[in-house]
């Protein structure tokens, strides 16, 4: 009987000791199928293509990064702006560096895309697509689905490209406010540097004469102009239709007829951008005029008309809001401001500037948008080099713009303004 239970205790031992090894091998396994990483590579079953990587960009929409190295996959737990993310963690490489290229890398990756048909940097790089002839400067070229895009000049961030439509390029971008973002810009914008080619069949790439992107305007029956017919003067009175994503001279003539009927306060850049086109919008509304922010040729002849009613002519070039007016010949220039920094301070900053002699004052603008929608502004008079702005948000990327301005009196004896070129620089309140 002693036997026949020392027999059966033994029997039940070995089926326990089966049953954890079977339960060991079946959580290696799973973790080995599942994790998908090894030797500090991140493996994937995609087969690779611009499709897939667009996909797996996608996906990361609203990533946000993190404050320390704790939830890294989480999506919004733990956000901050010390520049923490999975992605650095993934690839193995330092973290809490800037990430925008550790994005692109790690797309390309857990797409499949071999690490030798993509730069695998965390940084901005241009050498890397020259060195292969797969560079193409803005302008010289229209972007293609999984392209890879820098901006700057020098080159401070990239990303991916995901469609072209019209004149406009959408990205996926990672670090973009220090989340994965979608975005989209004119394809002349200057802030494009230029698009990279990702080799995703493994062929060696074809070259060709670029392709140059399609017109920013559609062409619209001229309007004659003469010495005194010119509102905008130096620059020309277009002779197209302009809209978002434009620029050039016609564009300057624009923002300069805007500032001066509408005091509209746009920066005379050439680039016809949201600030551009809210002001026309704007402008066509208020003067009964279709507000789709676009100038044609309804648009500039009502321009031409308001201004030759006002018994305005022959402007001088206007550098900012309201710099010319009549006949007036001796708007004053107004040069940039110097040596303007931001010193960060919990919730707020310290903002400060080289004074500048003969200007009335200067004007900032801060806003949470790289293109100052909803911003703030702030003057202070011409005696000051230093502002403090507070009641801010906590560790938060804010973009901050300085001006200076000049006020003079124009020749039917109104008090104008003449403002200086923005000077723009970002930082993070503590």
């Amino acid at each position: 009987m002693v036997q026949k239970r020392t027999i059966r205790d033994h029997k039940k031992k070995h089926k326990r000791k089966n049953r954890k090894v079977r339960i060991i091998g079946f959580l290696l396994g799973a973790v080995f199928c599942l994790a998908g990483f090894w030797d500090g590579a991140v493996y994937s079953s995609a087969a690779g293509t611009a499709a897939d990587v667009l996909t797996v960009a996608a996906s990361q929409i609203g990533y946000h990064e993190k404050a320390t190295e704790e939830y890294l996959d989480d999506f919004t737990a733990n956000s901050g702006t010390a520049n923490f993310t999975k992605y650095a963690r993934d690839l193995g490489v330092a973290n809490g560096q800037p990430w925008c290229g550790y994005f692109v890398w790690w797309c390309m990756r857990t797409a499949g895309v071999p690490d030798d048909r993509h730069p695998c940097v965390g940084y901005v790089t241009k050498d890397w697509f020259v060195d292969r002839g797969l560079w193409h400067d803005r302008g010289t070229y229209v972007p293609k689905p999984g392209d890879y895009i820098a901006f700057g000049n020098p080159l401070h961030h990239c990303g991916i490209v995901e469609s072209v439509l019209g004149d406009r390029v959408y990205t996926l971008e990672g670090n973009s406010s220090d989340v994965v973002k979608r975005r989209d810009y004119g394809l002349t914008e200057d802030r494009i540097a230029g698009y990279g080619t990702i080799n995703y069949t493994g062929a060696s790439p074809v070259v060709t004469s670029p392709t140059a992107p399609p017109p920013a305007a559609t062409k619209a029956p001229a309007i004659p102009s003469t010495d005194n017919s010119n509102p905008g003067a130096p620059y020309p009175i277009p002779d197209g239709i302009l809209g978002s994503g434009s620029a050039g001279d016609a564009v300057k003539w624009v923002q300069v007829c805007l500032n001066e009927l509408m005091d509209a306060g746009i920066t005379v850049d050439g680039i016809y951008g949201n600030q551009t086109v809210t002001a026309v919008k704007a402008f066509q509304k208020k003067h009964g005029l279709t507000p789709d922010g676009m100038v044609g040729t309804k648009t500039c002849n009502k321009m031409l008309d308001l201004w030759r009613k006002n018994g305005a002519s022959n402007s001088a070039k206007q550098t900012g809001k309201g710099n010319s007016s009549g006949n007036d010949q001796s708007v004053p220039s107004v040069s940039k401001v110097s040596k303007f920094r931001a010193v960060a301070k919990r919730k707020g900053f310290l903002l400060r500037w080289k004074k500048k002699t003969s200007v009335s004052g200067y004007q900032m603008q801060l806003s949470t948008k790289i293109n100052f929608k909803s911003a703030k502004t702030y003057r202070v008079g011409k005696a000051k080099a230093k502002y403090t702005v507070s009641s801010l948000k906590n560790r938060k990327k804010y973009y901050i713009r300085i001006r200076a301005y000049r006020t003079y009196q124009n020749s039917k004896g109104k008090s104008k303004k003449a403002y200086g070129t923005y000077v723009t620089i970002h930082k993070k309140t503590k």
